[in-house]
């Protein structure tokens, strides 16, 4: 069984000899966060997950407990031979064209890695309406990408 998030952040900070305040101290942010994470009661925003990753000298993927089939999803949409640093700035581009309800959809499936039946209560959305709207999005995230890639 894999780690949560909250699971991986405690055990590279313990490891890491730090305490919650100190992991705080360097990340900018409270103590009362960094333990809200580790409760798995909240999950840190992607920027923060990158500075996490470099203080703790581990990939951004080891923080993540990411589902294969999340990863393929959006993975599916990014074209041949974007390297992920283009696809992750051009996807902020992306989310910047969303509608809000649709961008906190997104962010939702693909950031905090929420199942649709989850997103679709934060939403009040039914399950099948979150799934064919994330399908939507997939697909004009995989046009956007291809038209900025030159591919399009």
């Amino acid at each position: 069984m894999s780690m949560s998030v909250g699971e991986k952040i405690k055990e590279l900070r313990t490891k890491a000899n730090l305490t919650q305040n100190e992991l705080a101290a360097k990340l900018f942010v409270s103590r009362e966060l960094v333990c809200s994470w580790e409760l798995g009661n909240r999950n840190p925003g992607l920027d923060v997950l990158r500075r996490m990753a470099e203080l703790f000298g581990v990939d951004v993927h080891e923080l993540v407990c990411m589902d294969s089939s999340v990863a393929d999803e959006l993975g599916s949409c990014i074209p041949p031979g974007m390297s992920s640093g283009e696809a992750v700035s051009l996807i902020n581009d992306f989310l910047r064209t969303l509608e809000e309800e649709d961008r906190t959809l997104f962010v939702l499936r693909y950031f905090s890695f929420r199942p649709t039946k989850d997103i679709s209560v934060v939403l009040g959305k039914r399950d099948g309406t979150v799934r064919n709207r994330l399908v939507k999005l997939r697909d004009a995230l995989s046009l956007f990408l291809k038209e900025r890639n030159g591919n399009g």
